[in-house]
């Protein structure tokens, strides 16, 4: 079931903190999520990435060598946060500055928010 989810990006490692909230659908794909990601942080597209989910890590497969992270083409922001809380990190070009989201709130069906 598609949800808007919001979704808070905190840049680790550097003071003074840098702060993003997006609102986005749970159904987005990683893929189209990390092209977001490019223009809310204002950064370009010019390095490799890779998604950390709790259990899991999505990645664009071209990047790797094989096994590598699962398909990021072939994954939502659902399967990267399935619970109101939950941490994850996107590394690009594998520095230890990155960020970390936090899944705030998802919307319920009666159009209200349901916070952590």
């Amino acid at each position: 079931m598609q949800q808007d989810l919001v979704v808070a990006i905190k840049l680790k490692g550097i003071k003074p903190c840098v702060t993003r909230q997006v609102q986005v659908s749970s159904n987005l794909g990683l893929d189209r999520f990390h092209q977001l990601m490019q223009v809310v942080m204002g950064w370009e597209n010019t390095a490799p990435h890779l998604w950390r989910g709790w259990d899991n890590d999505f990645g664009d497969p071209r990047q790797f060598v094989p096994p590598g992270p699962q398909d990021e083409r072939k994954a939502s922001v659902a399967d990267l946060f399935t619970t109101v809380g939950e941490v994850a990190t996107y590394q690009s070009c594998f520095i230890e500055v990155r960020p970390s989201f936090s899944f705030l709130k998802r919307r319920i069906a009666s159009g209200k928010w349901m916070k952590r």
